[in-house]
């Protein structure tokens, strides 16, 4: 899905692969599945598995978000404040997750 969006969709294109793989795949699969663990502690009652399923999207399409301004301000090719953009960036994706 990763190469579809960079390729297809034009997000980032070739250049920002290694970013996407590690925002968009990554980060939120790894940390998902340990939040989902977290929050269901191993019961496969109904609502904790919605609950689970619930919080660890919303969490890990959070972290993956916050990661692009993040790294921005690492690489030094921000034209906004931070703060601004990691909000801006959280308050959409937020709707998304």
């Amino acid at each position: 899905m990763v190469i579809v969006q960079c390729l297809i969709f034009q997000d980032g294109g070739l250049l920002a692969l290694g970013c996407n793989i590690l925002n968009m795949a990554m980060l939120p699969s790894f940390l998902g599945f340990a939040v989902y663990k977290a929050a269901t502690l191993g019961c496969p009652e109904r609502g904790r598995v919605y609950f689970g399923a619930f919080v660890a999207s919303l969490i890990a399409v959070e972290a993956g978000a916050a990661m692009v301004p993040l790294e921005s301000a690492a690489a030094g090719v921000l034209v906004v404040p931070l703060k601004t953009f990691l909000i801006t960036l959280l308050g959409v994706h937020l709707l998304v997750a």
